[in-house]
């Protein structure tokens, strides 16, 4: 005889029971405009320095942070095969796999956001003799981190979730269109390949800033600047108490972060 498995379908909620699990537990929805992408610099080392054409450009790669329009948070998709031994087939994992991650940058009237991309760029692979560099004189670490909206006890913005792209370097620079018709502002978007991504912290316990001293370990120049910033932490919360708005709070705090 066939026994059949029971179910008990969730009840209904109302809108008010829902809306303060949302706010109580997870602390409001999170919203995709609270977050900021920062580029840690390559080392640009090697035989190869010399296709840096413009080093002051470059000196301003940190200036992105505040630049970066759009980024997402990476995602990951396990490989699997098939197996079937007399039953229903079942997928077997054997990989991870990581999609490019696509940055879109503003641009100033001084164009310094694409001449950093075309000498990263050429850096990787000549243009004049098609000739590569090596993975490690090009490739950085990139951190992408998503902010809540702060609160009535703390009115700074915290991070929620950060993740730390790997191995990171752009693999393409798009075309930037021009038009007679167009009075809008230059974006930019690059394209970046990476090995892997970190989750940087849980989301059970925001902290105002992320600690990616602990986790990029060789990459000792981010463990150095979040170090920096963390022994100074006491001093931004006394300053930024006074601000209310969730975006002017956040640029505020972050403002050394960077430095």
């Amino acid at each position: 005889m066939t026994t059949r498995s029971s179910v008990s379908a969730p009840r209904p909620e109302d809108v008010g029971t829902f809306w303060h699990r949302m706010t109580a537990r997870g602390g409001g929805p999170a919203k995709p405009s609270r977050f900021l992408v920062h580029i840690n610099p390559p080392r640009f080392g090697g035989s190869t320095q010399d296709r840096i054409t413009d080093p002051e450009a470059m000196r301003r790669l940190k200036d992105l942070t505040f630049q970066c329009e759009s980024a997402e948070l990476p995602g990951r998709t396990i490989e699997t095969s098939e197996l079937q031994m007399g039953g229903p087939s079942q997928k077997l994992p054997y990989n991870s796999t990581y999609g490019d991650m696509t940055l879109t940058f503003l641009c100033t009237n001084d164009m310094y956001e694409k001449r950093i991309f075309d000498d990263w760029l050429n850096f990787i692979n000549s243009r004049e003799n098609a000739t590569s560099a090596y993975r490690e004189d090009y490739s950085t670490t990139i951190g992408i981190f998503q902010y809540d909206e702060g609160g009535d006890s703390r009115p700074w913005p915290a991070v929620t979730y950060g993740a730390l792209l790997v191995d990171a370097y752009p693999i393409a620079v798009n075309q930037l269109s021009l038009a007679w018709s167009e009075d809008s502002v230059h974006r930019l978007s690059v394209v970046f390949a990476y090995t892997q991504y970190k989750p940087i912290f849980a989301i059970n316990s925001p902290r105002p800033l992320p600690d990616l001293g602990a986790l990029t370990g060789a990459y000792s120049s981010v463990g150095g600047i979040v170090n920096q910033a963390q022994s100074g932490i006491a001093n931004f919360q006394q300053s930024i108490s006074q601000a209310k708005g969730a975006f002017n709070g956040l640029a505020t705090f972050l403002g050394s972060f960077f430095a």
